[in-house]
């Protein structure tokens, strides 16, 4: 994770959750392409974003994304903890 310069206890917790977790998974993968759709259209570069940065906008995209999950409708607030 070094392009995003995340400090090695974040990305320990943030790996972990991608690789343990498949439902996460598959949350933080269309997190994450919707965070560089979102750099795109506003012309900003991903790499600006830096470690609690980056994962503060992940998170707000992950939270986007779960909540159009039917679990996300039953349990608003149990989205995958990348923090």
């Amino acid at each position: 994770m070094t392009r995003h310069k995340l400090d090695v206890n974040i990305a320990s917790l943030f790996i972990s959750e991608y690789k343990n977790q498949p439902r996460s998974r598959f949350l933080i993968e269309e997190a994450y392409n919707n965070f560089i759709k979102f750099c795109r259209k506003n012309k900003v570069k991903a790499t600006v974003y830096e470690n609690k940065d980056f994962l503060e906008q992940i998170l707000k995209f992950l939270i986007s994304s779960y909540e159009k999950t039917p679990t996300g409708k039953m349990f608003p607030n149990a989205h995958p903890k990348i923090l």
